[in-house]
């Protein structure tokens, strides 16, 4: 008996250790004055796991599980903290000084904010930012009246800024989201979005029965053939039995668009009338059967891409990291393909391509020469410094955004 007791207290105790161990407190206040900040919100970057600082600026957060993560502390009227950290440093005693944020938003800068920015531009940002796939029409933003719209008409570039967190709910995978929009910009003219934040989940659960099972099935669908899914595969050497093809992949200038080019100009000439009327005249017309193919050349695209014919194994792509990670390197682009799902038909008509749906086909390259480092569950890091073209463009969108460490109930089992 009295051994069992022992082993008890001795289980209770290793509990205690490693409940103090992954712990991360302290005090948030005002950097000008030292007061405290109540109701600051304490939460690791896409997960759920997170707190609110009490009336004394105080806060605890325990639980935290291994891996680099990036701690967020935000408060209305204060400018973010970002703390990244990892748990091999845990735990952590912070004092967190925070700045009154500067009143950007109702300034006149390079180009005002527009007074009636959700009218003219609410419905475009929806569809750059939450999306437009099946899951994106069951999203709404709660608080859109926090969203302030800048355009600058000679770069034809939308910037949008947030005061406040944003509230989102997204009914079709049962979460309900706080999202720290830091920055969203989309370039017209490339049609290139870049957009980051920090979110924090809270998961719909019913009364009675935790999580309803159509929660479950639709986060399971959203997250086969997502960027973490290929990250999981890839970190575990499964890309083959998950589904995922994986090439590599060079974008080249056309060459011979830009040829044909210079001599189309140079067989077109223009005179100027004594009446001051611009007349096109072209010089020696080239036979029809090379204006054939100079019309098909044209319909190309400025860039060509070249795809490598061998599949890529993990091992091609990954260097031993530190601790459990791994380290992604590769040049230029990958070509990533999900031969287990198909395209859904948003994509289609969305990208405006009338075909019938097939595989989904991504890319991706690294912003970051030093790669992003991998974690056994699937999470990488940076998040920004991968940037994904095609397919996941278009899907991976905050409709299909999921937390840290989800895995589908079928790996579980």
């Amino acid at each position: 008996m009295k051994s069992l007791l022992l082993f008890c207290a001795l289980l209770l105790s290793l509990s205690i250790i490693a409940q103090e161990r992954n712990r991360i407190f302290g005090k948030a206040v005002q950097r000008s004055n030292g007061a405290p900040i109540p109701n600051a919100s304490i939460f690791i970057s896409g997960s759920s796991l997170g707190t609110m600082t009490d009336a004394a600026g105080n806060f605890e957060l325990n639980g935290v599980p291994s891996g680099n993560f990036q701690l967020i502390i935000s408060s209305i009227g204060f400018t973010t903290i970002v703390y990244p950290f990892s748990t091999e440093n845990l735990p952590l005693r912070l004092n967190v000084q925070m700045d009154e944020k500067a009143e950007e938003l109702s300034e006149v800068t390079v180009e005002p904010f527009d007074p009636d920015g959700w009218h003219n531009w609410g419905n475009l940002f929806t569809q750059l930012f939450i999306g437009t796939s099946k899951a994106a029409s069951q999203c709404r933003i709660i608080n859109n009246k926090a969203l302030r719209f800048r355009y600058n008409k000679s770069k034809r570039l939308l910037t949008v800024l947030a005061d406040e967190p944003l509230i989102i709910e997204n009914f079709y995978l049962g979460y309900t989201v706080k999202y720290q929009l830091e920055e969203f910009n989309y370039d017209q003219d490339d049609r290139v979005i870049t957009f980051y934040g920090y979110p924090f989940f809270t998961d719909k659960q019913e009364k009675r029965g935790g999580t309803p099972p159509r929660y479950i099935q639709r986060r399971e669908e959203v997250y086969n053939g997502s960027i973490n899914h290929f990250m999981w595969a890839l970190y575990n050497d499964r890309l083959s039995e998950e589904g995922f093809e994986v090439r590599r992949m060079a974008h080249e200038t056309n060459y011979e668009k830009e040829r044909i080019k210079k001599i189309m100009a140079s067989e077109a000439r223009r005179n100027i009338s004594s009446g001051g009327v611009t007349v096109m005249r072209l010089g020696v017309a080239p036979p029809a059967d090379s204006m054939n193919y100079y019309r098909q050349v044209m319909k190309q695209p400025d860039e060509l891409k070249r795809i490598g014919a061998d599949l890529l194994r993990a091992d091609s792509l990954l260097l031993p990291g530190k601790d459990s990670t791994k380290q992604l390197l590769f040049p230029h682009y990958l070509q990533v393909v999900y031969k287990n799902g198909r395209e859904e038909k948003k994509y289609l008509l969305s990208t405006r391509q009338s075909r019938k749906a097939g595989f989904p086909v991504s890319e991706i390259f690294l912003v970051d020469e030093s790669g992003i480092f991998i974690y056994p569950n699937g999470y990488y890091f940076p998040p920004r410094a991968i940037f994904a073209l095609e397919y996941w463009a278009w899907s991976e969108k905050i409709s299909h955004l999921l937390p840290l460490g989800y895995a589908p109930p079928s790996r579980k089992n």
